[in-house]
């Protein structure tokens, strides 16, 4: 008897200890998804973006966005907003070059999106996308420069603003050089 309440004593201690030593749970993040009109309710800002720059710091990554779209909160064509460094503290893993559809909410001064905000790559939004109904395209325009000269005859042009993506390319040389090869041509078949 004495026996066998040392053998109970042994497996309960031993029990005891391999749970006191075993590893901590992680913490996970956890969150209940939101509905499309749910989530665009409670966002701050909700845009499309191509991401052109993540920096990874401590406790955080700053991403940086050139805008294409943008449904509510946005009013420019870049954007920087953070999230966690990694997904159990429910950061948004992003990636350098990818195009997104995300949801954002103010935080710190800033903007911050989760994993919990709906924030998905733009091929995998297509309920949300539908539910947001069509966006419109941000442009920063500026203020215009003042001419402080009022007897010029031609004003300083504004400085360069508004919808960088839809900047004209100069010309080719191969466009410049074909209407004056066809011109060539036409003048020596006469």
């Amino acid at each position: 008897m004495l026996r066998r309440m040392h053998r109970v004593i042994a497996l309960t201690f031993a029990s005891l200890a391999f749970l006191a030593l075993a590893p901590a749970v992680a913490e996970a993040c956890s969150c209940l998804r939101a509905t499309p009109a749910q989530a665009r309710d409670g966002a701050d800002a909700i845009f499309e973006g191509r991401v052109t720059l993540l920096e990874t710091h401590e406790d955080h990554v700053r991403v940086t966005f050139a805008v294409t779209q943008q449904w509510k909160g946005v009013d420019s064509e870049r954007l920087t907003l953070t999230t966690a460094t990694n997904s159990a503290a429910c950061g948004f893993p992003f990636a350098e070059g990818e195009t997104y559809l995300v949801y954002a909410h103010a935080h710190e001064g800033g903007l911050e999106t989760t994993l919990c905000d709906r924030t998905a790559l733009v091929t995998d939004a297509g309920e949300d996308l539908a539910a947001l109904g069509s966006g419109s395209t941000p442009v920063d325009v500026g203020q215009p420069t003042p001419v402080t000269d009022p007897s010029a005859s031609t004003p300083e042009p504004a400085p360069s603003r508004g919808c960088a993506s839809c900047a004209a390319a100069p010309p080719s040389p191969a466009a410049l050089v074909a209407p004056l090869a066809l011109l060539l041509l036409g003048r020596r078949r006469r």
